[in-house]
């Protein structure tokens, strides 16, 4: 019975040292800026403004166990690899249950009205939808 007990006690043990490892790796810190780009496709500066925007407009939130950065760095791991399996891989620490969880609140975001209405304009007189016109135009651009 004591030799069950210990036992048990030593896989808590590694589970919480592991657990501990993983949560100790930060993408910002740890790899270089190269090496952050090779893997999610955005510099870490493109990177940190996106949390903030997705912070200040949206829903988008941490929880008490994942942080919004890892949401979104599980997310662009995807976007970049367009594989379930890499994100799973690399953060061995999201299922990937939780990963297609991660990858549709992200997704889900941009359309959010305060993201639509900052970034996406559209002419909305004869006069702006001209201009915009003669731009293709005048760049040689056929739509």
């Amino acid at each position: 019975m004591f030799a069950a007990a210990k036992a048990q006690d030593d896989r808590n043990y590694n589970a919480n040292v592991e657990r501990r490892a993983r949560a100790s790796f930060n993408p910002l810190l740890h790899l270089t800026g190269k090496q952050f780009k090779d893997r999610y496709r955005i510099s870490k500066k493109v990177f940190k403004f996106l949390c903030k925007e997705l912070r200040s407009l949206t829903n988008l939130r941490s929880s008490q166990r994942v942080s919004l950065e890892h949401k979104v760095l599980t997310a662009l791991l995807f976007f970049a690899t367009g594989s379930y399996q890499r994100p799973v891989g690399v953060a061995k620490d999201t299922s990937h249950k939780m990963c297609s969880v991660y990858i549709e609140e992200v997704t889900q975001e941009p359309t959010h009205k305060n993201i639509i209405n900052k970034y996406i304009r559209f002419p909305d007189t004869p006069a702006a939808r001209q201009a915009v016109s003669q731009w293709y135009v005048m760049m040689n651009i056929e739509f």
